[in-house]
């Protein structure tokens, strides 16, 4: 596993973490963003926010169109991290594209199951 920034450096992770250092996402070796590798904060957005988009999918819009679940996956995220105090995680979503990508991607795989967690 790697922890990136910004900037894809690599970061120690016994240094002692900062605001920013909570909106870092941990990747495996071959590159890819798994749930159960971020931090504490991070999880708890990312699992937030699968479970308002499942509740949004279930009684609000069954059938929603891949950009508009994906519209929805990101404005979630921004409002649990909000929610959540968590404002480096907001920060980060509201300017790195790719970091919200991210994110709204694992918010997307596991709330397409609707009745996963019900």
């Amino acid at each position: 596993m790697s922890i990136s920034s910004d900037n894809e450096d690599a970061v120690n992770p016994k240094l002692v973490r900062t605001s920013k250092s909570v909106a870092l996402l941990i990747r495996t070796e071959t590159g890819k963003v798994k749930l159960l590798d971020q931090n504490l904060h991070t999880r708890q957005v990312i699992q937030a926010a699968i479970s308002e988009v499942k509740c949004h999918v279930m009684f609000v819009h069954g059938y929603p169109e891949l950009v508009q679940k994906n519209q929805f996956s990101m404005h979630s995220l921004v409002t649990m991290a909000e929610k959540h105090g968590v404002h480096a995680i907001k920060e980060r979503l509201q300017v790195d594209e790719q970091y919200a990508l991210q994110l709204s991607a694992l918010v997307s795989r596991f709330s397409h199951s609707t009745y996963e967690y019900f």
